[in-house]
């Protein structure tokens, strides 16, 4: 089980829980930059605890770096490597390239920003060294243990608890895009967690929504454990590195008993009261996710509450009456005997605890409409027969609103430590002096090396005295406080050389990557990127028929069907005979149509290269490590040649390199640089390929998502209806477009084959 880490304090208690591990991240390079995070002092002293407690720490530097990051980040690394961390989970390719280079002993675990889902992505990532992949949060179990079947060698990590995104993680550019506050820089502004106004079908009326809002997944139901342990997961993740030390002690105790007991019967009362304790610290409405969906794209409607984004706590019960007194107004309601859950037919718990309030309390009040909340403290409380009426409110309350208890005014908070109590880890040094009458002084004075990252263990030889008269105790200490000052002093001076090394130095020798001269024309045709969108069938040039920036699985197979005319739904640049195609692949390919997918392109490119002159090139756009593969399965094909699409994110000159440990050759046009990087100074400098800038970042998708965005919208599922359908309609058309609107954005939602895609509407409010 691994925990997440926002400070020294929270991972203490983590531990003291039951965690096996946590993850955390350091003041840069965080995919949450907002959390307090760890200072290299404050890891150090983690680590000589986890060490004493036989645990293991993990660092996050899962974010995407610049070339001009490149020494910092790398210096972090090399403190990394010296104090033995136990992983680093990472987003970035050039600096996974750069770690398994360079420092080999480091563990590699691919972030879950990476997007991994299929068995080719998780064997790209085996291949280019990772140890263990954090698994996107889309998969089912049987998915989850056909990928550990397909390769076993790699450890699998998932999530069980948290928060979801809407879009697939990694594949988020709303943030970056509309706010320069980038998701895979750690400054995601949570837009997802804002309201949009839709235009309902049909009718002028506007609803205000909550659509993107996902509830949060809990993993303690329906077995979910047991499969998981079946299915070969290696570890359990928590997600919350901004939640608080509260929070991440019940969650893990919770999580940490059912382990423990996953074999035998857990009592309900104390595993209700756990339930509680865990939800009121901070918790959504609870979701099983994708983990119980089966393969069946759509159907798992329980992920998203429209009504309301935040901390629902314990639910108490629906008001049955209200009314006004003078100035203030009261409420009643019937507290609930029983917490009930029904999330997933494989999930029910329902334990026999009455909750209590207290004066104080924080509650929350969601209306009938689900169109407004209030957050208050309820002072003027009765209580009889369970039944509680709230005086003094400065708002009326609706009948059949909810209430729900926030936080519990007797809670109290987890205390934190003295971050100077615990011992600071350091790298023992070996050295041998000769002995004399004061050697041993000097060896019970070594180890006080205060924050020195080293400790010298003496070790003592032929105990012969060399000095007549004792040394000064306070001549020792100097020596001491000299050498330890000697020896950090030449760590630096040695990883700053390490460093400049590194960053000047290329692996691209010894390799034939063939790079084709790209000229000013292309250059302005390829930095349009929606000039690579696929035209529709028959070749619609009109810009709203192309708004899909790649091929999906369908489109792909339709492009087959075709046969020889499908040549005019894809993109074309130059005068014959020198044409240039360019097939954008789809950074999301189901496991279970993966191998479809990439047999379907293989013989549509057989198909169209036989009716070709030997001049017309076809360019495979790489947005996802699982296209990595198609590099070394398309080697015998001179006609076919590759570029980094928009989604590989080339954010730094050494994310082209990994391009290497897929092939002894290739053919490559270009990169697009980092979109989201081009609002800071990023450029990147010095890559053996081209780089190419988007000017119409636009028309990328904000969001690109597996949660259908129109089988949610017309079941409404916030109600809690049980009316809420669990899988595609008969008269599904598998396309859709909706306009919703946000403080005067309006955006444009396309869902095609249960895929839901994000745009900017261009279009005036």
């Amino acid at each position: 089980m691994l925990a997440p880490a926002k400070d020294l304090a929270t991972a203490i208690w983590a531990f003291k829980a039951g965690a096996d591990s946590v993850y955390l991240g350091l003041k840069h390079f965080s995919a949450r930059d907002a959390a307090t995070n760890f200072t290299l002092e404050e890891f150090r002293r983690l680590k000589e605890y986890a060490l004493t407690h036989q645990k293991k720490i993990f660092v996050a530097l899962n974010t995407l770096i610049t070339d001009q990051e490149l020494p910092l980040v790398l210096e972090l690394v090399n403190e990394l490597a010296l104090f033995a961390v136990d992983g680093v989970i990472v987003q970035d390719l050039g600096l996974a390239f750069l770690i398994k280079e360079h420092f080999p002993t480091l563990p590699l675990h691919a972030s879950t920003q990476l997007a991994i889902h299929n068995y080719h992505g998780l064997t790209v990532a085996r291949r280019l060294g990772f140890k263990r992949v954090v698994l996107a949060r889309e998969l089912d179990i049987n998915t989850i243990h056909e990928l550990k079947l397909a390769v076993p060698d790699i450890e699998i990590e998932v999530f069980v608890h948290g928060a979801l995104c809407y879009s697939f993680s990694g594949l988020c550019l709303a943030s970056g895009l509309l706010l320069g506050r980038s998701g895979n820089r750690g400054k995601c502004a949570q837009i997802c967690r804002n309201y949009f106004t839709h235009f309902t079908s049909g009718r002028d009326k506007r609803r205000k929504q909550y659509c993107f809002s996902c509830n949060d997944l809990f993993g303690g139901g329906g077995n979910l454990l047991n499969y998981l342990q079946d299915a070969g997961v290696n570890a359990l993740k928590i997600e919350g590195r901004m939640k608080s030390r509260e929070y991440v002690f019940e969650v893990v105790s919770f999580y940490r008993r059912l382990l423990d007991e996953m074999h035998g019967s857990t009592e309900q009362n104390i595993f209700g009261e756990r339930l509680q304790r865990m939800r009121l610290t901070f918790a959504r409405k609870y979701t099983s996710a994708f983990f119980f969906q089966q393969q069946q794209p759509g159907g798992h409607l329980d992920i998203l509450s429209s009504d309301y984004p935040g901390h629902r706590g314990v639910f108490l019960g629906n008001i049955d009456n209200s009314g006004s007194n003078r100035h203030k107004s009261w409420m009643k309601f019937r507290m609930h005997m029983h917490m009930h859950m029904h999330m997933h037919m494989h999930i029910h718990i329902d334990s026999k605890l009455q909750m209590v309030i207290n004066s104080g309390d924080l509650l929350l009040y969601i209306s009938p409409e689900k169109d407004n909340f209030v957050r208050f403290n309820a002072f003027n409380i009765t209580i009889f027969d369970n039944v509680v009426t709230v005086g003094g409110l400065d708002f009326l309350p609706e009948v059949k609103g909810e209430i729900y208890l926030l936080r519990c005014s007797k809670q109290k908070d987890l205390p934190a430590f003295d971050h100077k109590l615990f011992p600071i880890y350091k790298k023992v040094v070996d050295v041998t002096m000769q002995g004399c009458a004061t050697a041993s002084t000097i060896q019970k004075l070594l180890p006080k090396s205060d924050l020195s990252r080293f400790v010298v263990n003496l070790h003592l030889k032929d105990q012969v005295d060399f000095f007549t008269n004792p040394i000064p105790l306070a001549s020792i200490k100097k020596i001491k406080n000299q050498l330890y000052q000697k020896l950090n002093q030449c760590w630096e001076e040695k990883t700053q050389e390490f460093i400049q090394q590194i960053l000047s130095t290329t692996k691209k020798g010894g390799r034939d990557i063939a790079v084709t001269a790209i000229d000013q024309e292309l250059s302005d045709f390829l930095s349009h990127r929606a000039n690579l969108n696929p035209y529709q069938e028959g070749g619609s040039m009109d810009a709203t028929e192309r708004i899909i920036p790649f091929f999906s699985y369908e489109k792909l197979l339709a492009v087959n069907r075709a046969g020889k005319q499908a040549l005019a739904s894809i993109p074309v640049y130059g005068p014959c005979p020198s044409l240039k195609y360019f097939i954008p692949l789809s950074p999301l390919i189901r496991n279970y149509q993966v191998d479809s997918y990439f047999d379907t392109l293989e013989e549509i490119l057989k198909l169209f290269i036989s009716e070709a002159n030997s001049k017309v090139k076809y360019y495979l756009g790489i947005n996802n490590l699982a296209h990595l593969s198609l590099i070394e399965r398309f080697s015998h094909m001179p006609q076919v040649a590759f570029f980094l699409d928009f989604y590989f994110y080339t954010s730094n000159r050494f994310v082209p390199e990994v391009l290497l440990k897929m092939a002894s050759s290739a053919q490559i046009l270009f990169a697009y640089n980092w979109v989201e990087g081009q609002k800071i100074p990023s450029q990147v400098t010095s890559s053996f390929l081209p780089i190419i800038s988007i000017c119409d970042e636009q028309n990328l998708p904000l969001m690109v998502s597996w949660i259908c965005f129109e089988m949610n919208r017309r079941n409404d599922c916030s109600t809690g209806s049980a009316k809420c359908r669990t899988e595609c309609r008969a008269d599904c058309r598998q396309k859709y477009c909706s306009r919703i609107i946000n403080n005067g954005q309006a955006f444009r939602v396309i869902v095609e084959n249960c895929a839901t895609y994000v745009f900017r509407d261009m279009e005036k409010v």
